[in-house]
Parts: structure tokens; C-alpha cells; sequence
């Protein structure tokens, strides 16, 4: 069965014209008709017309709005980071005051609820822009509904890490990439680009890179936006945190979102001595099987006295940026 595409907010409009142009048409023909009629009141035809015109008018332009969309320029002209609570899988939406809009991963697969698409909605708006979409690596557990984004939302640029994946998600996922009029671009350490007010440093994968492991292909990126600074890296691990090291990058960074959901094997004692986060976040489903984040990791935090925020406890985490770049953060729980 083929799936509905939602209207961009253009379409919308397009359409939206021409269902009042129609409808304009069809009531001048009823009035000429009317006029060969002596006993009708004309002037409370007229009147009646101009009153329904009007209604229609008000309720077209209300449904062009998009449903629950929030103000992308915050209080004060603030950024914003959200860090969706999508279970244990990835799914973290950037907003700058200047409504350029980054979403890094989609979340779980298998998520019946699909909760990237209703927090977009909330955040977006639904047919509304996405002006870069990054897939950190191909695991289903971060390019979960991807294929549903790209339909639902009017995204601009997507990034991906260029190596493949055998599951049905990640060929759906192409399928629909396919599909889309949609700039694509595969990053590497060492490149850097500007989309609106963010600068966007990748780090890894390198141009050289072997790509044995998913995991190790994660796209490794800095960003930087609204005097704030960002380190992600998907589910890189220890050893692939060691050759960014090496590579002499600035690495320091406000905030960090930890590797591989919490793993022990991510979010390693140089990698935090190098990025020197003010607080750092993690994305992890409550009491999931694989233990994450692991107590390696927490105690690796704790002795470097970085805070710790994981969406298992405390749901969607919402971070709103002033002009001076200080936080304030909001729970859901």
C-alpha cells in the first residue's frame, strides 16, 4: 500500500488556493443563476456569501498553520537542543536563534508510537523545513522512521556516513532518500560547513577509513551555534575518540553527548579530557538490556566532575540557549 506523503507548507498553500478559487467560482455561477429569480433576496444572498467568504478564508489560513509548532527564536531569541526520549535508541533536534534547524538521528525502528514524528511536530511542525538531517551511522536504533521524516518534514540536506547496512530499515530509508529532491552529502574528517548560524566541524569518519565496523563509522562532529558548543560522536568508540585525538582537532566543547548511548566502551578518560564538557547527556530506554549508560562511564564522569542527564530518567531533555550562551534545561519527568 503506498504510504501519504504530507504537503510541504508551499503545497498546502498551493492547494489551499485553489480549493477557494473553486468554491469563489462555483457560488458566482449560483448567484447568475439567482439573478433570473424575481422572488429572491439578493441582497441577503450577497450578504450571506460575503459572511461565508470570510469564514472560509479564516479557516484555510488556520489549517496552513503547522499543529503545535513552537517559537524556533525562544524567549529572547534563544537556541535550542533537544534530546528526544525515543527509548533506547538516538534522536536529538538543534535550533538556532535564527531558525536553522539540525536533527541528528531518528530513534528506534521499532517504535509503534513513532515519537520522532510527534516531537517534530511539536518543534517543526509537520511539512515544515529541516535544514540538515544527519544519520550518524546506520543502526536501526538511530535511523529509526527516517524514511517517515523525510516524507513528513520538508528536509533540505541529508548527511550519512557512506557505508551500507543489510537491514530493511536502512533500505527503506534509501527507498525514500531516492525519492526526495534532497542535497546529499557523506562527510569527512577534516571538512567543515556552515548551514545558517551553525559551524560544523566533522572529525570522523577519516577519508581513509576502514569501515569494518557500523559503530566506528559514526559520524564524529562538533558544533558550534549561538556561543555554544557541541560534541556528538553516534556510537564511536574508545579507540576511534584516540585517532580524532591524535589528529590535533580543537576539541573542547560546552556540552558532550556521550558515546554509544552511555556505553563503557565510549566516553573514554582522554576523550573527556579533551572535550572538557561543562555537562555532558546521554539517550538510553529505562532499564534496557544492554545497561547503558554503564557505571565505567559514570564513574569516569563523576571523576572528572562533569554532570550527567539521561533521557531514561529524566524523559526529553530541552536545553534553551540565551544570547550570552547560558542554559536553562527542562525535563519532562
Amino acid at each position: 500500500m503506498a504510504k501519504r506523503k504530507r504537503l510541504t507548507k508551499k503545497q498546502r498553500e498551493r492547494r489551499n488556493r485553489w480549493v477557494l478559487g473553486g468554491l469563489i467560482a462555483f457560488f458566482i455561477f449560483i448567484g447568475g443563476y439567482l439573478t433570473g429569480r424575481q422572488d429572491i433576496d439578493l441582497r441577503g444572498i450577497q450578504a450571506k456569501l460575503d459572511e461565508t467568504f470570510v469564514q472560509l478564508e479564516e479557516q484555510i489560513k488556520n489549517r496552513t498553520q503547522p499543529s503545535k509548532k513552537s517559537d524556533v527564536s525562544g524567549a529572547g531569541g534563544t537556541g535550542q537542543i533537544h534530546l528526544f526520549d525515543v527509548g533506547q535508541g538516538s534522536s536529538t533536534l538543534y535550533i538556532a536563534s535564527d531558525g536553522t534547524s539540525v536533527l541528528v538521528d531518528t530513534g528506534r525502528y521499532d517504535d509503534s508510537e513513532k515519537r520522532i514524528i510527534s516531537y517534530l511536530d511539536q518543534y517543526i511542525g509537520l511539512g515544515e523545513k529541516i535544514d540538515l538531517l544527519v544519520f550518524s551511522h546506520n543502526d536501526s536504533d538511530h535511523i529509526g522512521h527516517g524514511d517517515l521524516v523525510l516524507e513528513y518534514f520538508d528536509v533540505q540536506e541529508v548527511w550519512m556516513n557512506g557505508m551500507d547496512h543489510t537491514s530493511k530499515v536502512y533500505a527503506d530509508l534509501l527507498d525514500t532518500l531516492l525519492e526526495q529532491d534532497v542535497e546529499y552529502v557523506e562527510p569527512k574528517a577534516g571538512e567543515r560547513f556552515n548551514r545558517g548560524a551553525f559551524d560544523l566541524q566533522i572529525l570522523h569518519p577519516a577519508p581513509d577509513s576502514p569501515q569494518k565496523d557500523p559503530n566506528d563509522e559514526s559520524i564524529i562532529m562538533r558544533m558550534v551555534f549561538d556561543n555554544l558548543s557541541v560534541m556528538t560522536s553516534g556510537d564511536a568508540s574508545i579507540p576511534r575518540e584516540k585517532d580524532v585525538i591524535k589528529r590535533n582537532f580543537h576539541l573542547k566543547s560546552d556540552l558532550l553527548i556521550l558515546g554509544h548511548h552511555g556505553a563503557k566502551n565510549s566516553s573514554g578518560e582522554q576523550w573527556l579530557e579533551a572535550v572538557q564538557p561543562k555537562m555532558a547527556f546521554y539517550q538510553a530506554g529505562v532499564n534496557n538490556s544492554y545497561g547503558h549508560p554503564s557505571p565505567e562511564t559514570l564513574e569516569r564522569l563523576a571523576a572528572e566532575n562533569i554532570p550527567v542527564y539521561g533521557t531514561d530518567e529524566f524523559g526529553t531533555i530541552s536545553l534553551y540557549i540565551d544570547e550570552a550562551g547560558e542554559i536553562t534545561m527542562e525535563t519532562e519527568k
